[in-house]
């Protein structure tokens, strides 16, 4: 095929086809992506884009897939993974790829003795894709701390001051312009290492005691201005419903738990939740779910 030769001939990104996104997203279900390539470099980035664009195809940069719900149908695309994931100190800034570990970030800090991003530790998310949908828990955003984005737009390198970034609750610019992150530069405040470590065995700990585990999302709707997405479902009945192999948590209500289900199960499941949250409350939850492929 004059893709796979394009590509192979003119990056160094892993080019494989019919790949299933059920191995690819935390939830663990969908159907197969008919291109997926792994890049590791920022001009491999700019030479696939250009590259698939030249042929018309269509195509979506993942991170760790945990806020994505990909359709039992594919995607007729190509899936790029950007594994870059170095992470470094900038004197008195940290500078983070978009493929690094959420997790790595966070221990980078502790080891170099900077505190602010403890509550987001134990998100299976990339730098990338907490940045893209400002992911945030115990009263923490990802853009607290940020400072400048620095992304592919158009083909161009461009930097992008975080007031430009327009973040909100689980949102930012990058959902809908269609810019590729490739680092990130934050700016934390020192801390004592102990401290800091403390903090993240708390919340370690405050996350077995609060969410279920298996094959989950993480929180599958936003919380209402003033509400609590998983109190207004729980207090809708709905806690431990279940449709096929989906299953709504008996231990937080705004986690959806794979239980051998397919997609469809579950956008079922997330119509249900919205519809009955909408009829008994008069109030619409939103999605932070993304959508993937044909439904």
């Amino acid at each position: 095929m004059a893709l796979k030769d394009d590509v192979i001939r003119f990056t160094n990104a892993t080019y494989r086809e019919n790949v299933s996104l059920s191995e690819k997203t935390t939830i663990g279900v969908g159907g197969k992506a008919r291109f997926y390539l792994s890049i590791d470099s920022l001009i491999d980035i700019k030479r696939t884009i250009d590259i698939l664009n030249d042929y018309g195809i269509k195509y979506k940069l993942i991170g760790k897939g945990s806020n994505l719900l990909c359709s039992d149908n594919g995607y007729n695309g190509a899936i790029i993974s950007y594994r870059h994931d170095r992470i470094y100190k900038d004197g008195e800034y940290i500078v983070a790829f978009s493929g690094a570990n959420l997790n790595n970030l966070i221990s980078f800090c502790r080891a170099e003795g900077y505190s602010g991003s403890e509550s987001l530790f134990g998100i299976p998310a990339t730098v990338g894709g907490a940045i893209v949908n400002n992911a945030g828990a115990f009263s923490f955003n990802v853009s607290d701390y940020l400072t400048e984005v620095y992304v592919i737009n158009n083909g161009k390198l461009e930097t992008i001051n975080k007031n430009d970034c327009n973040f909100s609750y689980r949102n930012s610019i990058f959902k809908n312009n269609g810019a590729f992150i490739y680092k990130a530069r934050f700016k934390f405040p020192k801390k004592d290492k102990k401290e800091i470590t403390s903090t993240i065995k708390e919340i370690v700990r405050l996350r077995k005691l609060k969410f279920p585990t298996g094959k989950t999302f993480g929180s599958v709707f936003k919380n209402p201005e003033r509400y609590s997405a998983g109190q207004l479902i729980e207090k809708c009945g709905l806690s431990g419903y279940t449709y096929g192999g989906a299953k709504i948590s008996d231990k937080h209500c705004n986690f959806i738990i794979n239980e051998n289900a397919t997609a469809s199960d579950i956008k079922y499941l997330i119509e249900t939740v919205k519809n009955r949250v909408y009829k008994d409350f008069n109030i619409l939850l939103k999605e932070e779910v993304e959508y993937v492929g044909d439904f």
